[in-house]
């Protein structure tokens, strides 16, 4: 006759027994099945643990190693640096700018096709883009077709280059200066630059087509704005380092 027992299938002896069973099972399996068996048992546990170690990573990184902080955004639209030459443009421009490489950067963004008088899905999605950061300020400088400046200045997107630039360069662009008038204001202002063929910036590009220059008008990287300018025109940089 089995002795019946008053504890009930839950009791803590029989959960004991049940953990060393476990213990037994993994001591008894040997190389690849042992390693199975383990990432199976465990696979929670190590999830999690990966978890906590790549949020304690990325938290450490970003307080004692924070990404660089752009200096320059450059935008071509409806242009494109060829890609083999991108990464020489930027270090030539971060170059002539005295960037501190470890915690300063240039970014050039050509990723944007937009001509609103072909408007496809295509082209809404750049366009939205181009709104949001330029709302955003991301912007710094626009560089673009006679198409896209025609169908964009009267927006009061781009600043006012005779309120921006320095005196010595508006002479050098005076005779390239392109107007529009301002639907906000009624004004009529100078707010882009036809720049030549053969500036430094358009040699990295891959196509020969007429370029202008903008600034975007809520760019707060003032001083490397008119920098850039300089640099595009071959002019020297007498500024000081950025360290």
């Amino acid at each position: 006759m089995v002795k019946k027992t008053r504890l009930g299938d839950d009791a803590d002896i029989y959960k004991h027994q049940e953990k060393k069973s476990e213990l037994e099972k993994l001591k008894n399996l040997k190389g690849k099945d042992k390693f199975i068996y383990i990432l199976d048992y465990y696979k929670l546990h190590i999830i999690g643990a990966a978890l906590i170690i790549a949020i304690l990573y990325t938290i450490l990184s970003t307080v004692f190693n924070p990404p660089p902080e752009c200096e320059l955004y450059v935008t071509p639209i409806n242009l494109m640096v060829e890609p083999q030459l991108l990464d020489e443009c930027i270090n030539d421009i971060t170059s002539y700018l005295n960037l501190n490489t470890k915690t300063q950067e240039v970014v050039i963004d050509d990723s944007m096709n937009i001509d609103l008088d072909n408007i496809d899905s295509f082209t809404m999605s750049h366009e939205q883009k181009f709104s949001t950061y330029l709302y955003a300020r991301e912007f710094d400088i626009i560089i673009t077709d006679n198409a896209f400046f025609e169908q964009h200045a009267s927006l009061g997107y781009f600043a006012d280059l005779s309120d921006t630039l320095p005196k010595d360069l508006l002479e050098v662009a005076s005779k390239d200066l392109m107007y529009s008038l301002i639907d906000e204001t009624n004004e009529t202002i100078p707010c882009g630059i036809k720049l030549p063929t053969d500036n430094k910036f358009s040699n990295y590009l891959a196509t020969n087509k007429e370029t202008i220059f903008c600034i975007a008008a809520n760019s707060p990287e003032t001083d490397n704005n008119i920098l850039f300018l300089r640099y595009i025109y071959g002019l020297e940089n007498n500024s000081v380092s950025k360290d």
